[in-house]
């Protein structure tokens, strides 16, 4: 999740793989999701490299398109499982000294996989036009990594650190300025727990997430309408008509 935060993390698809993969990878719920995690950073890039090129062959984008919403499905399956696994946790059955432990690990894996199918929604929007019903469930997906982030700050500031990453994801699902004040309030209060009151351009922040999922420059104002993926009205049916033309 670093990784589209950061343009500095510029890995290929399989040292991502590679970083990820250990013997617990497939025996662990954990495991499993992180190593399906591996794969985003990589699918942003096609999509930015799809947008960009206008001779991107049809065939391809079909199968890059094919590819998010195999993952978004999948997303929503490990967002299930991991929601389950928290809401059932029970600290008594827990040894003492990791009952904490692992309630905040249980809140950060949540709230990445709804990072995770934010980005995916995202992508998919990017790639087919804007979907009502993808857009609301992002939105969904935002006030539950905010639900979630208000609870871990028990744990702060390192049990809970991972949610600033979630919190900068739920960024791009937030529906309205409200919705992004809320986000931005959590994450001051985060990084005011680990490094004191020290002024930091939050905005200039988010920029290189912006710009990996989007081919314009992205507004520095917080307070503006979520960032569209189309440069213009005209692009946006160029990629319904390549949508339609893949059916």
């Amino acid at each position: 999740m670093e990784a589209l935060v950061n343009d500095k993390i510029n890995f290929t698809k399989q040292q991502w793989e590679d970083l990820v993969k250990n013997e617990l990878t497939e025996s662990t719920l954990d495991g499993r999701f992180l190593e399906y995690l591996a794969h985003v950073p990589e699918l942003t890039k096609c999509a930015k490299d799809v947008m960009q090129r206008s001779d991107f062959p049809n065939s391809a984008w079909a199968q890059l398109r094919l590819e998010v919403e195999r993952m978004r499905d999948r997303s929503k399956a490990d967002i299930d499982e991991l929601r389950t696994r928290l809401e059932s946790y029970d600290p008594t059955t827990a040894p003492a000294k990791f009952r904490h432990l692992l309630h905040a690990n249980h809140l950060r894996m949540v709230g990445l996989a709804l990072g995770t199918g934010i980005i995916l929604n995202w992508i998919l929007i990017f790639l087919v036009g804007y979907d009502q019903e993808i857009s609301d469930e992002s939105a969904e997906w935002t006030e539950e990594i905010i639900r979630l982030s208000e609870v871990a700050t028990q744990y702060q500031p390192l049990g809970s650190l991972a949610m600033v990453v979630c919190l900068q994801m739920s960024w791009l699902g937030a529906p309205d300025a409200s919705t992004k004040q809320r986000i931005k309030a959590l994450i001051i209060n985060y990084e005011r727990a680990c490094v004191g009151d020290v002024e930091r351009d939050w905005i200039a922040d988010m920029v290189p997430l912006t710009k990996q999922l989007s081919v314009e420059e992205p507004q520095n104002n917080f307070l503006d309408p979520p960032l569209t993926p189309w440069r213009s009205e005209s692009e946006a049916r160029t990629v319904e008509w390549r949508h339609s033309d893949l059916r």
